[in-house]
């Protein structure tokens, strides 16, 4: 009988001290924040957010837009900051960052440069001609991280 053997690549929950959540102010959002707010709390775990300002796949010098990524920053940096005020009591318990790039690869990025141990994002069903044209950040993210990735769909049912 030839048994496969499946790797199991899961964190021991004793284990994890830091949760990365990418952030993108979709509607689902707030849903998985409180999720990995809740598991954090359970495991005495910080929670660090991100938001990634998308680098353009469309070169808009082309249309004569110039894409300002500093004022795309700074949005970010204070919607984080509204979200943080809003969803945490204890400020010492999440931290916030903006970066700029490619979504996935940012995302992957961070959570290994943080010493994250658990990746936690939501999926937003998207399918047909919009999942083929665009891709999902979460099934690359899941595809290509070797730090472990909870996904929760996109939102609360």
């Amino acid at each position: 009988m030839n048994e496969q053997k499946t790797r199991n690549t899961a964190p021991r929950p004793e284990s994890i001290h830091r949760i990365l959540v990418p952030v993108d102010f979709s509607d689902s959002t707030r849903h998985t924040i409180r999720y990995a707010k809740s598991l954090a709390d359970k495991l005495g775990a910080h929670i660090h957010l991100l938001y990634v300002v998308p680098t353009t796949l469309v070169p808009l010098e082309a249309y004569e837009l110039t894409p300002d990524y500093g004022t795309l920053v700074k949005w970010g940096e204070q919607n984080l900051a509204k979200l943080q005020e809003e969803l945490f009591a204890d400020a010492a318990q999440v931290s916030c960052e903006v970066k700029n790039g490619h979504p996935p690869q940012e995302i992957i990025d961070a959570a290994q440069d943080g010493g994250c141990d658990l990746i936690v994002m939501s999926t937003h069903g998207h399918g047909g001609v919009r999942h083929l044209l665009m891709g999902s950040t979460t099934e690359k993210v899941v595809r290509l991280s070797s730090i472990p990735v909870l996904t929760l769909h996109g939102t609360k049912r």
